[in-house]
Order: C-alpha cells, then structure tokens, then sequence
C-alpha cells in the first residue's frame, strides 16, 4: 500500500495550482526564462508552451489537439519504458565491469619473525569498501548522470527532474525494493543482517543526507549553492616509507584553493607509534607558514639509526592550530564569519621505518636428495611435496635430474675397476678385465630429467565451475571476446534452470515469455555487444565505455520525461518522483534481488539500499551542483536553487 500511497500522493501534487511553486524566493533574483521549471508546467503563468531538450527537440506543432496530445503522451511514456528496459540492461554490464576491476589481486612478500618470507595473493579492493561504495555506485549510476546531464544541458541552472528523481528512488528502494526482497526469500528461509555496524552507518548517513540537503538550502544558505571559498591545508601524501639509514625523512604539506591573499600558520609535531622518539627517530614539533600564493611546505624528520635488529616500526606527524595572519605574524581575530582556511583529512601523516640491520637468509641454491638402491632394488619412489595454493587455473613446472651414479659395490670388480688408480702400467689381460668391469658400472639411462607440470584440481575446478553456475556469477566472470558477447545477443535465454534434489540443475527449453522478452530486448543486447568486453584492460574498457553510454540514454530519458510531463500536464517534480525515479531504481531492484537470493545473509541487499540512497545525494546532487556552482562561481554569481518543493520531496522521503 505505501507505493500506491506515494503514486497517488505525488499525482494530487501534479494537479495543486503552481504559482505558489513558481514564485521565486524573495532573497533571490527571479530565473531566467528558460529554466525548466517554466518550461514544464503545463498551464502555469499562463504558457504551455514545452522547451527543447538536451537531445530531443520540440515535436511540432507545438500546440496539438487533445487527440494529438493523448498519442504524443503514450508515444513518449512507451519511448520512455523503452529506454528503461536498455538502462537496465547496460546497467548489468556496468556491474559487471565493477566486479572484474574490484576482484582484481596482486601479490605480496610476507615475511615472518623467523626471517622465513612467503608470497601470498591479497585482493587490492576491501570486499566491504566495494560492495558499499561500487555496487551503491554501479546501481545508482543513471540517477547520477541524470542529474548531472540535466545541469549542464540547461545552461547550468537547477531543475527539478534529477533531485525530484532522487528523492522518488529513494522512496522507491525504501519501500519496494526492500519489498521485492523479502517476497523473493524461498518459504522457511530468512536472512539476518550479520554487520549491525555497517548498516547502522549506512542507513544514518543515507536518512542523514536528505536532513543535511534540506538544511544547506533551506536553513544555512537559502536557495543558494556556494563554495565556502576557505583554503585547505593537508599531507599529500599521508604515507611514507623509508629505510632506517635514510638519516631523515620529507614530508610534503600542501594548501589548496582559497582566495591566495592570506598567510597561514600551521603547527606540526610528531606523535609515537610502535617507533619511540629519541631512539628510533627525533622528535619534533614547529610551525609551517604559509605566505600568500605558496601551496607547498616540506618538512624534515630525523630517522636514527642503530644495529639492533627491529620490526618495522612507524610514527606519526600531525597537523594543528591553524591561524591566519599577516607577514609580520600579526594574528587576525576570529570574527565569526566564513573562514579563510581550515584543516582537513589527512592531518595525520604515518611514517614507517623499515629496519636494515636483518642478518640474512641462508639456504642453499639447490636441493639435492640421494637415493641408494641395495641389493636386487630395482625401483625407488621419490615424494616431492606440492603446496595447494587453491587457484583456479594452475600451469607450472618444475624439473628433477639424475646426478651421476655412484657404484658402491665392493669385491673383485672393485678391485679391477680401482687397479688404474697407481702408477703401475696394466698388463693386456688387466685392461681387458678392467674394460669388461667398466662395462657392468651403473650408467644414467635417456631419460635422466624428469619434468613435472601443476595442474589446478579438477575437482576443485569443477567445484567452483558449479557455485558459479548456482549463484549466477556469470556477470562477475564477465566475458571475453565481442563473438561471445554477440552470440549470447541473439540466443534465446531460458532463465534460471531449475535445481533437482540432488544439487544439479536441469537445463530447460525457453518460454513464450523468454521469447517475447527477447524480441523486445534484441535491439540493445545487440546493441551492447559492442561494448568491449570485461577481460580488455581489466574491466576498465567495459566500465568506460558503460558510463558514456548510460549517460547517453539518460539524456534522452530525461527528455522524454520532460516533454511527457509537459504533455500532460504534469511538473518535473511530480514526473520524476512517480515515472522517472521507477524506471531508474530497476538496477538497484535487481541488484538487491539477486543479492537477497544468493547471499546467505540481509547484508548486500540492505547495504545496497541504503548506500545507493546515500551515494544518490552525495553525488547525484553533489557532482551536478558542485560543477555549477563552479561555473557560476567564475562567473561571478551564485548558483541559485528553488526550494519550494524541497522540504515535500525531504518529507515525502
């Protein structure tokens, strides 16, 4: 009920008199005439007359007949359907591309407090960091790039399409995608959330950032979207590595934006971590200054260096007490206003000193095993040990070589064999008996070197190949050339198989559904096939490529959204909380079905919720606003932004 509730609620706004909404804030100049808050209205002011899109024109003549109007309105709503149906399509290649870049691994030396070192393979991306941040981002790219398209594309000023389509998509991931999710849980299972924490987190800062959208611009600067102009002062970098013999150790501190009239001092000292000041490095403290038009200082640490041996210790320097003043030291008195600087993250630079005085690793080159055959032994087994490292595609080798045998036999064949050891010349019947004595001593055969090949488990192999194939995972591998992408573009898909008792899944014919949606979807999966795939560059072609494309399409779904609003009569705001917002919360509906039916808990399907709710504000309105305001800003104005339906859309939230 509470979707039906949003509809129908979102349409009683579309039908309220609007020149309440289209009055300006008494604070602010009016608009110009060709915001698109006029230019959707329907009947406001006394002009229906629609604006040309960012791509769309206007469909002449521009003042149809009602009949006219009721075909212009269900051609635009099925276009609008249309593009849907390829943003949700493009979008499973985005998330597919997101996958391939944060599985990527590297290897690291590892080495242990017996002075063994190891190699090991570690994942560059924290699985949590990913799920939260690029599944949220991946999900919520079409809300993103709508509301970026729409500023740029009308002369940067602020329409009410992309906030008003944030806002409906949060209401609508609250509501029917956390809906979707409990309805699609198989009977007699459950899922719990398993990090409270991170959900705890997530879902403060995704209600947090609806609160702190309405405060900025109804409450703290009314109507207005500005920069506070304020210098930042920050370690760039925040890490440093360096040897224990280095002598000392620079630190970079950089000040960035601002006005460049002002001197700033900063204080620095250093802090203790598992190194001690005074024996492994010089403590120090002083103040930076910072003259009109200087971004950089640098700053140097004494490193100490000793011959006992130590782990790898680190330290901290840190920044504080900021002041402005002049180039005389004098001090300005805080008076309140908007500051002229401030300090920001990193303030804590880590330094790490990486020790020097390790003994060394001894060990020989080459392992040698010796093996001795007695009497009437005719066969000797050799183990080599093989570490399992559980990698999915294994090719390796290694070699093993016989050395020169050596007869330990003793008796008269002994005897003869050692009779050339002296000075004393043989005689012909001594060389003939030694002769037939060499003739009998052990030789290497052809075959003296072995070569051994690593292979991966099959079983192993085989394991993997199945829960890939039962949790769907196909999106995550990716693919791997344009000819499969293109072969899978005009093959029919059955959808899921269905698992028998025993675990296997049996492969099944396609429906008349599977074929209706096929024809339907044809044109874009072939379309999309010429993305590259996810394997060229390690997924960032495929992610590159999918962010043009998507921002194609939302281009032109925000047209359509406008003139079909402007058709019926309908304004941006209302158009985007109830159609807009629907068909752009499609990759967060599957995103979060997918994730609630395979995962084993409530985790990735709540978590992509409320971080695409979240991610949504943060940089749907903060990408789009910050480039404006930018822009405004040099040309020195203020980025002006109507909140007449503001505190509604935060409310209805």
């Amino acid at each position: 009920m509470a979707p039906l509730a949003l509809v129908g609620f979102a349409l009683l706004l579309g039908t309220l008199p609007c020149s309440g909404a289209a009055t300006p804030t008494p604070s602010l100049p009016p608009p110009p005439a060709n915001d698109s808050d006029a230019s959707s209205t329907g009947g406001c002011q006394g002009s229906n007359r629609c604006q040309p899109g960012v791509l769309l024109p206007v469909w002449e003549p521009d003042d149809p007949s009602l009949g006219d109007k009721a075909a212009r309105a269900v051609v635009y709503f099925v276009a609008m359907v249309y593009m849907f149906l390829g943003v949700s399509i493009i979008a499973d290649r985005f998330m597919a591309s997101i996958e391939v870049i944060t599985s990527k691994e590297k290897e690291i030396t590892i080495t242990k407090a017996n002075g063994e070192t190891s190699v090991g393979t570690v994942r560059i991306w924290n699985e949590t960091v990913s799920n939260l941040t690029l599944m949220a981002l991946g999900s919520s790219a079409p809300e993103i790039l709508l509301s970026v398209i729409e500023v740029c594309g009308h002369n940067f000023q602020a329409g009410e399409l992309g906030p008003g389509t944030i806002v409906g998509s949060a209401a609508f991931n609250m509501f029917v995608v956390i809906a979707v999710c409990i309805y699609v849980i198989p009977a007699g299972e459950s899922r719990k959330i398993k990090h409270l924490r991170v959900f705890f987190v997530t879902a403060s800062w995704s209600i947090f950032a609806y609160v702190w959208l309405y405060l900025i611009l109804a409450v703290f600067s009314p109507g207005v979207v500005q920069d506070d102009g304020a210098s930042r002062i920050f370690f760039e970098p925040s890490l440093y590595h360096c040897l224990e013999n280095c002598g000392s150790v620079l630190l970079s501190v950089t000040c960035q934006g601002g006005e460049g009239n002002s001197t700033f001092y900063v204080d620095y000292r250093t802090e203790d971590g598992s190194a001690k000041a005074g024996s492994d490095y010089e403590y120090s403290e002083g103040t930076l200054v910072f003259k009109p038009g200087e971004t950089l200082k640098e700053l140097r640490i004494g490193i100490i260096d000793d011959d006992i041996f130590e782990e790898d210790e680190h330290f901290f320097v840190r920044l504080l007490n900021l002041r402005v003043g002049d180039a005389q030291g004098m001090f300005e008195p805080d008076g309140g206003g908007r500051p002229k600087g401030r300090l920001v993250s990193p303030l804590l630079a880590t330094v790490t000193i990486l020790d020097d005085d390790h003994a060394g690793i001894f060990s020989f080159q080459d392992r040698l095993l010796h093996l001795e055959f007695g009497d009437d032994e005719t066969m000797k087994t050799l183990q080599v040990k093989i570490v399992d490292d559980e990698e999915y595609e294994k090719k390796d080798n290694f070699f093993i070589e016989l050395g020169q045998p050596q007869w330990l036999k003793r008796g008269i064949s002994a005897l003869l064999l050692n009779q050339g050891d002296g000075d004393r010349k043989l005689t012909a019947e001594e060389e003939e008996a030694q002769r037939i004595a060499e003739m009998g001593k052990p030789v290497l055969g052809e075959n003296c070197r072995l070569e051994v090949i690593i292979e991966e488990s099959y079983d192993f192999k085989n394991t993997v190949d199945k829960l890939i194939k039962k949790t769907n995972l196909a999106l995550v591998i990716g693919t791997h050339s344009w000819r499969e992408q293109f072969l899978e573009a005009i093959t029919v898909s059955a959808g899921d198989e269905e698992e028998e008792e025993d675990g296997s899944r049996e492969e099944r014919l396609p429906s008349c559904f599977d074929y209706v949606m096929h024809f339907l979807t044809v044109f874009w999966k072939v379309l999309f096939a010429c993305v590259p795939p996810t394997e060229y560059c390690h997924g960032w072609a495929c992610f590159g490529v999918c962010i043009l494309v998507i921002g194609l399409l939302t281009a032109l779904i925000g047209d359509l959204a406008s003139h079909f609003g402007c058709t019926v009569g309908l304004k941006d705001s209302v158009n985007a909380v109830v159609f807009v917002a629907l068909g752009t919360s499609i990759p967060d509906t599957f995103a979060s079905k997918v994730a609630a039916l395979q995962d084993q808990c409530a985790d990735a399907s709540i978590g992509n919720v409320t971080g695409s709710n979240a991610v949504n504000v943060f940089l749907g309105l903060g990408v789009a606003w910050s480039v404006a305001a930018v822009y405004w800003a040099v040309q020195g104005r203020p980025f002006e932004v109507r909140t007449g339906t503001l505190a509604f859309s935060v409310t209805l939230f």
